[in-house]
């Protein structure tokens, strides 16, 4: 009875139009704004779900992802040689980049920096580098990762990523005693 009447609260205020007249309503909110930013969506998904399909075709092939240095990692430096592939992850990257500045006004290091955690060392050694820059201490957040991109999944890592990372950041030169690990975490969702 408490949802009939809350479902006849919610339609009180609707007057009966037909599909087709809510259709114009709709049509006339939108503005050539919502209409980029969806149009920006939708490129945006075909760019990522593109450059899913190359990989996983890459690795059903046997064919790892080369660094620069030529070691097969995807975590480390990653070319992409398919130039129309690489086109598209730029573009991507390009559109996601925000391109914000990390720094105080009031000349204090930062308290801290909390890095989640992922399969790509980098963010790592960028954390080590931002931690060398602003002080502070370091906290990598990460289990074992479940998702098809997890350290676990991707490149058989045994240990939570926050341990992977935290190890990384040792090696970049970070002290070990600025170092916080929370290897619980699943997901940020």
């Amino acid at each position: 009875a408490l949802a009939t009447r809350a479902a006849r609260r919610m339609d009180a205020h609707l007057p009966d139009l037909t599909l087709t007249q809510y259709a114009t309503i709709i049509w006339r909110k939108l503005t050539p704004t919502t209409i980029f930013a969806n149009c920006i969506a939708v490129i945006w998904i075909w760019l990522v779900s593109r450059y899913v399909r190359w990989l996983r075709r890459r690795v059903s092939e046997g064919k790892a992802v080369q660094d620069s240095a030529g070691s097969a990692a995807m975590t480390v430096g990653t070319t992409i040689a398919d130039p129309e592939v690489r086109a598209a992850a730029e573009t991507v990257y390009s559109y996601a980049h925000m391109h914000h500045k990390l720094e105080r006004t009031d000349g204090q290091r930062w308290d801290g920096i909390l890095c989640l955690c992922s399969s790509d060392l980098r963010v790592a050694r960028h954390a080590a580098r931002l931690h060398q820059e602003l002080g502070g201490w370091l906290c990598f957040s990460g289990g074992m990762g479940t998702g098809p991109h997890s350290g676990a999944n991707l490149l058989g890592w045994t240990e939570p990523e926050a341990v992977v990372f935290a190890r990384e950041a040792a090696r970049c030169g970070v002290v070990e005693s600025s170092i916080l690990i929370e290897p619980e975490a699943t997901n940020t969702g």
